[in-house]
């Protein structure tokens, strides 16, 4: 999805476009307006993205090449509630601060 969200920014399409064309336009076409949306009560089901800047390319169904400036890419993910993808560990306890307690026989300058 994120790969397909990124041709269709690389096309020229405003990222706000992108998001809500992936995630409201969807949900209403399916007959779930409550997905693909933030709100009181509904299920906590978010991607949490960052926009990075550079050189990216990006190849379509032809092996042809798009050239972009900008791409997302996935920092987290969260469904019902639990994070489920966390590659970078956001928001985790840095393990500098915490070896200690969970390893005691390492010390703590090691």
């Amino acid at each position: 999805m994120i790969t397909t969200m990124n041709k269709i920014m690389a096309m020229g399409v405003p990222l706000n476009d992108v998001i809500a064309k992936s995630t409201v336009a969807p949900a209403k076409e399916i007959g779930h307006p409550e997905l693909g949306t933030l709100s009181v009560g509904a299920s906590a089901d978010v991607a949490v993205l960052e926009l990075e800047k550079g050189s990216f390319g990006f190849v379509d169904c032809g092996r042809n090449r798009l050239d972009a400036t900008e791409r997302l890419r996935c920092e987290m993910t969260v469904y019902g509630g639990s994070v489920v993808y966390n590659p970078n560990g956001r928001g985790l306890p840095d393990w500098k601060t915490t070896r200690s307690e969970r390893y005691p026989i390492m010390g703590v300058d090691r």
